[in-house]
């Protein structure tokens, strides 16, 4: 299966960058650590936000798809995207 990335921020915190750091955070413990080959992110279509942060930590839209009768956007980040992007977030 696959290795999601997931996170809850309380909404009186949003736009602290507090999601972008957790975010890239998890990404390199998933793949400097774990040594994972991809990090997947399974997104609500009307949840706007997280999907301009998850866009914004890099990762690109693979395609639409049901989970639970639900529609999901998925999106990759591949652990060679990562290491071409780090330079310029840490």
């Amino acid at each position: 299966g696959n290795v999601n990335v997931s996170y809850i921020i309380n909404k009186n915190l949003w736009g602290n960058g507090l999601g972008y750091e957790t975010c890239l955070a998890l990404l390199d413990y998933g793949f400097n650590i774990l040594g994972l080959d991809k990090i997947v992110a399974e997104i609500d279509p009307q949840n706007i936000p997280s999907i301009k942060l998850i866009e914004k930590c890099g990762f690109k839209f693979n395609r639409t798809i049901e989970y639970k009768g639900y529609e999901r956007l998925e999106y990759i980040m591949l652990n060679s995207d990562f290491d071409r992007r780090r330079e310029g977030l840490f």
